[in-house]
């Protein structure tokens, strides 16, 4: 690269468009994985900070507690609700009623 810098700009040599754009894409090919890189160690980086909040949030004592003989809730159930861009009906158990 310094080589073709220097004889580019003593005159000797004149890059064409086409050696300008293989510069350009090798550096591209060169430069791109190392982006990767970088979004992969954020989304890393990140994990690690949502384990030790989360970690933090399990040590809170709730302020408000479950009576002792409290029943568990019935697990969610998403039976009867459809979702698509044609036909849009809102998931609850309550059964439709007509008008």
């Amino acid at each position: 690269w310094q080589m073709t810098h220097h004889a580019v700009t003593a005159g000797r040599q004149v890059m064409t468009a086409g050696a300008i754009t293989a510069c350009i894409l090798i550096i591209q090919t060169v430069y791109a994985p190392l982006g990767n890189l970088g979004v992969n160690y954020r989304m890393i980086r990140q994990a690690f900070i949502d384990m030790e909040q989360m970690g933090e949030l399990r040590a809170v004592v709730p302020e408000i507690l479950d009576a002792p003989h409290a029943a568990d809730l019935p697990p969610a159930s998403a039976r009867g609700c459809r979702r698509s861009s044609i036909f849009m009906r809102p998931c609850s158990t309550a059964p439709a009623t007509a008008p």
